[in-house]
């Protein structure tokens, strides 16, 4: 039920902004990932489980009913309070190694193709 909470958040076509924490590494490669997919569309959502959101999500993506796009520069405030989080705090936290920070790769979350598809046919055939 959560999912199709998350579906139908995203069904107007809004975006929410989504953050992978991963660790610090001085290559240019990727760290281990600590989180991933954390947003606040679970808050959008109003879903029962709001920790589980982040599995939601990667759940999702990888059916390929939602998609990430880049970071939205408009939706500031947005991230600020996704950075807040204490699931992304905690995050942060045990992926810095004394100076060197954690890596933040900040995204959007949306509604893919097929998820609006899957959206629309679920509310036609829910409205007949």
């Amino acid at each position: 039920a959560d999912e199709a909470r998350i579906i139908g958040a995203l069904s107007e076509g809004a975006t929410s902004p989504l953050v992978n924490v991963r660790t610090w590494t001085r290559s240019r490669t990727p760290g281990q990932a600590v989180l991933e997919n954390a947003c606040l569309i679970g808050r959008t959502a109003n879903v029962a489980l709001p920790n589980m959101v982040p599995q939601y999500v990667g759940h999702l993506l990888s059916l390929g009913l939602v998609e990430t796009g880049p970071e939205d520069p408009s939706q500031k405030a947005d991230y600020e309070v996704l950075m807040a989080e204490p699931m992304v705090l905690r995050a942060v936290k045990n992926a810095s190694r004394g100076p060197l920070t954690a890596r933040v790769e900040k995204l959007t979350l949306s509604l893919s193709g097929l998820g609006r598809g899957l959206w629309e046919a679920a509310v036609k055939q829910d409205g007949s």
